[in-house]
């Protein structure tokens, strides 16, 4: 007997078709409106689900690379904790997704 996973109305199992998810994890760049934009590109594109990344990034990272000044031009704070902390989706943005 194969294993089976149900997800929704879908049955994942080895003969059934590859179930396809997209890695979204924080390319959204902490904007709701791109990341909502992301899950409609790639339902266009067919997948079965997206995926998204949420880090504590306090305890991910240590003391003195947290608050590392990360003068980047490309960064969204004066350190790498708040750079990293800007792409973090709060609890509310998660439910709009």
């Amino acid at each position: 007997m194969s294993a089976k996973i149900k997800i929704k109305d879908r049955v994942i199992s080895e003969s059934s078709p590859c179930f396809v998810i997209a890695e979204i994890g924080h390319n959204h760049q902490g904007n709701l409106k791109v990341a909502l934009d992301m899950i409609k590109t790639a339902a266009a594109c067919g997948v079965d689900a997206v995926k998204f990344q949420k880090r504590d990034n306090k305890s991910l990272y240590t003391r003195a690379l947290y608050s590392k000044t990360y003068d980047n031009e490309d960064s969204f704070g004066l350190t790498y904790g708040q750079h990293r902390e800007f792409l973090e989706f709060d609890w509310e943005q998660y439910v709009a997704i």
